[in-house]
């Protein structure tokens, strides 16, 4: 929290507010939250890899967007 004024607004925002606030408090996303991370990952990047020339960008990309899936795929859900 490096700044408090963006801080504070970033937990004003209904779309984002709920979310910071539960994961300071138990560590954990609800299902809905990390499927919709997901997905926008795999949205932005398969985007990313259609746009890019070069083998080996999209490869990195490729591979940036895995580990990122699984990093995501792997934050405990609380029901």
């Amino acid at each position: 929290r490096a700044s408090t004024r963006l801080y504070g607004w970033l937990l004003g925002q209904s779309a984002l507010g709920p979310v910071i606030t539960r994961w300071r408090e138990s560590r954990t996303l609800a299902p809905g939250v990390k499927v919709r991370a997901i997905g926008l990952v795999m949205v932005t990047f398969a985007a990313s890899i259609l746009l890019v020339d070069g083998l080996l960008v999209r490869a990195l990309l490729l591979v940036t967007a895995a580990i990122l899936t699984i990093f995501l795929a792997r934050l405990p859900t609380d029901p």
